[in-house]
């Protein structure tokens, strides 16, 4: 090997190296979890498998106008169906059997004094009426006002 192809190839080595360099500092380094959190994660990953969870599910669909915002009340209820159903899917796949599904409420985590400002529909185009309550109570709701209540608190 000749003096001028040991330069190139010595230069090669230096640039590869200088961009293995950097290129290692822009990526994040990935921190081990701790053997307690860990046995913690997992503890509780076998207690859902053995014992099954709750979905509770709240969405709210509205459309923001000048002077006539209105929420959506059926099609929230049907959005917060569809995502506890991705959701409960997801689960199946990790061994996770979901137990109850519970969608009761429409826009519950929204202000309270927010919400009363605006009023409801059933779909677009259709008679908007106020709304006096909150949270709005799902269409699908068959729960008791205690249960809802204590739903609520728990939210």
């Amino acid at each position: 090997m000749n003096k001028h192809t040991l330069q190139k190839m010595t230069g090669a080595i230096a640039v590869l190296s200088t961009a293995l360099f950097l290129g290692g500092c822009a990526t994040p380094t990935v921190k081990p979890i701790n053997p307690q959190a860990r046995e913690l994660y997992d503890a509780s990953h076998r207690a859902m498998q053995t014992q099954g969870v709750a979905l509770v599910t709240d969405a709210c669909l509205y459309r923001l106008e000048v002077g006539t915002s209105h929420i959506y009340r059926d099609r929230s209820t049907q959005h917060a169906t569809d995502l506890s159903d991705a959701v409960a899917t997801k689960l199946a796949a990790q061994n996770v059997p979901v137990k109850t599904r519970l969608n009761p409420f429409v826009c519950a985590e929204m202000d309270a004094e927010y919400l009363k400002g605006l009023q409801q529909t059933a779909q677009p185009g259709g008679r908007l009426s106020p709304i006096d309550s909150h949270p709005l109570k799902s269409s699908t709701s068959t729960l008791s006002a205690t249960d809802e209540a204590a739903l609520l608190a728990l939210m």
